[in-house]
């Protein structure tokens, strides 16, 4: 079967998932989601009785902003003269990072599961990707392999590096297609490591037998990435929470990505089980979530900023602003909105926190987990 949709995964509906920016003025975002607006509270011990969701620790208007002319608020800071000039200067300055992002070119690059993803059986170039993220701020993009052919998992590479050495390209690396259930791998990765556009790898874990990652050639090779600096996409449903932490125990020199939030079924506000195994998840510290692209998994007509905000809190309550990173997943978040309607939501549910936590989930985080 193939590719990133597979009909195993039909409780999702349309669960793709491959195999699926501006800092405005505060007065703008008046209303900001209230478990954001609370700093996380990191290091937390179950054996002491302590929960795995933070305390209130302030209210993101108080504090330093609690005696500022509401109306001249910028970025939750005092208005003076010098610090909007300020912040304006930082506005030039910024950074924004989108760590998943797929090209689809089909003249290009066979795609065997596109035949049965039909919303995604479709040209998606990177021509009309950077327009749109341009207008969203995004300033720095990695590419996420799409689960072509296997025969053409280096051409993907070759294809999307001669995109990024176009003059003004987003493309700052990539996260590459790999097989580590093949003897091949281990050549694979010397390969990779030889080439400082590969950022790190993934192979979609959803769409093939559970079996596969508890294969002994699996986990040995997944161990080889140890110390080279590469890191390891993990795409997931929430029944496989287990497998993720398996893989996490058995490899603690990898550095692990889970993608997409562990892949929510917010469309059936599954939530328990999504939670429980997110806590668990987190718990293992070589593990990083990827706010990306959960617009997928929602009603597409139906949801709002509040419909995301349970999920997005609890992945930072769990994780703490240090070990998440932002990402797009383009085009899959079409299915959901599209990229400015994603941009606009993460905002949105941004607006009470600070500066350095905002930092952090755009851009900081990334820049220091694949040296950009």
């Amino acid at each position: 079967m193939g590719g990133f949709w597979s009909k195993g995964s039909e409780e999702y509906g349309r669960s793709y998932d491959f195999h699926v920016g501006f800092s405005a003025p505060s007065s703008a975002l008046r209303a900001p989601l209230s478990g954001l607006s609370h700093r996380h509270q990191p290091s937390l011990d179950p054996s002491r009785g302590e929960e795995d969701t933070p305390r209130p620790l302030r209210s993101p208007l108080t504090s330093h902003t609690a005696n500022a002319d509401p109306e001249n608020f910028y970025l939750n800071k005092p208005f003076t003269r010098d610090s909007f000039a300020g912040s304006l200067l930082l506005e030039e300055k910024s950074v924004f990072i989108d760590t998943h992002l797929h090209i689809i070119d089909r003249s290009a690059l066979p795609y065997p599961w596109l035949s049965g993803a039909p919303d995604l059986d479709h040209d998606f170039l990177y021509e009309t990707y950077a327009t749109e993220a341009g207008r969203c701020g995004i300033t720095t993009v990695l590419h996420m392999e799409v689960d072509v052919d296997p025969t053409a998992m280096q051409a993907e590479t070759d294809h999307v590096a001669r995109i990024a050495k176009k003059e003004g390209s987003l493309i700052a690396g990539a996260i590459v297609s790999c097989r580590p259930e093949e003897e091949g791998f281990a050549a694979y990765l010397e390969r990779q490591k030889a080439d400082p556009f590969v950022k790190g790898f993934r192979r979609v874990l959803h769409v093939v037998p559970d079996d596969v990652s508890e294969g002994t050639l699996f986990r040995e090779n997944i161990r080889r990435i140890g110390g080279s600096g590469l890191t390891f996409d993990l795409c997931t449903l929430p029944h496989q929470a287990s497998r993720v932490t398996a893989l996490a125990d058995l490899a603690p020199d990898v550095q692990f990505v889970l993608d997409h939030c562990g892949v929510p079924d917010i469309r059936s506000d599954a939530f328990q089980l999504w939670k429980a195994g997110i806590s668990e998840i987190a718990r293992r510290p070589n593990v990083v979530c990827k706010v990306s692209g959960v617009v997928a998994y929602t009603d597409a007509k139906t949801w709002t900023a509040q419909t995301l905000q349970p999920y997005i809190e609890h992945v930072i309550a769990s994780f703490g602003w240090d070990r998440v990173v932002w990402g797009s997943d383009w085009p899959v978040c079409t299915l959901g909105g599209g990229l400015s309607t994603w941009v606009a939501a993460t905002h949105a549910m941004l607006s009470g926190v600070s500066e350095t936590e905002r930092s952090k989930l755009l851009f900081a985080n990334a820049q220091r987990l694949w040296s950009l």
